[in-house]
């Protein structure tokens, strides 16, 4: 497995050093086979699923649909984006889609205590990793809106949730 270094990763690349710091000294990594589930699906956010930054290779996002269904795969995740964020935040702490591998990777895990440790009386490491989550969440809603405006422009004006 390689050594962790989120700087390298272009989402971290400007994060305060002393964020990273933090941030890695608390992480494990972890590396994934193709087709090997990552989380799942409702699964808790808790010390085994927290928050998961995709340090190599690419997974990818699916919503499982009912028995007999195939499930509905969202979008693809590669180096440097989030898994996790709004399980960490919601009251209820659940994954909201199955995550897998698509090929080997590697992420860095950070289990949900961990988070609530770090940031709780570090103002500047939460702010700063507020911009890092903030960042991911304007491109999230910049793919959903492009999804959007195409399926407008096509005429195949879809439920929003077969969109997302």
């Amino acid at each position: 497995m390689s050594r962790l270094n989120l700087r390298s990763l272009p989402r971290f690349a400007q994060a305060p050093t002393a964020m990273l710091g933090t941030l890695e000294a608390a992480m494990d990594v972890q590396a994934l086979r193709p087709g090997q589930a990552l989380v799942r699906h409702g699964q808790p956010v808790d010390q085994e699923h927290g928050l998961f930054v995709v340090l190599s290779g690419q997974l990818q996002v699916c919503l499982p649909r009912g028995p007999g269904q195939p499930a509905r795969c969202l979008r693809e995740l590669r180096a440097g984006e989030l898994v996790g964020v709004a399980g960490l935040v919601s009251p209820h702490g659940r994954h909201e889609a199955d995550v897998l591998a698509l090929t080997a990777a590697e992420v860095a895990h950070l289990p949900r205590g961990a988070f609530l440790a770090l940031y709780q009386g570090r103002d500047d490491i939460s702010y700063a990793f507020l911009r890092v989550v903030g960042a991911q969440l304007a491109s999230d809603l910049a793919r959903v809106d492009g999804a959007l405006r195409g399926a407008v422009a096509s005429g195949e004006a879809a439920p929003l949730h077969e969109l997302l």
